[in-house]
């Protein structure tokens, strides 16, 4: 039995769409849809206030595209003041 150039062409199509499919595909959507805990102010707070548990909240949101110096616990903001620029 002779294979002709289009069948194993479209053999290896089917091969590389697979591997695609089932390999790299699930690779990148784990590493875009990770989640992390940060922290956010849940009221208005005033110029010269303390950031506490009372005005900031714990929430889990995407971590793809977070920058690196973002608050991820309260013990990080905890004590802070509120300037307005």
């Amino acid at each position: 039995m002779k294979l002709n150039n289009r069948f194993i062409f479209g053999l290896l199509s089917i091969l590389l769409a697979a591997v695609i499919a089932f390999v790299a595909l699930p690779t990148i959507a784990k590493q875009t849809n990770g989640k992390t805990e940060i922290v956010r102010v849940t009221k208005p707070v005033l110029k010269g206030e303390q950031l506490s548990a009372d005005n900031t909240e714990s929430v889990e949101v995407g971590s793809y595209n977070l920058p690196p110096n973002i608050a991820r616990s309260l013990e990080d903001v905890k004590g802070l003041w509120h300037l307005i620029r």
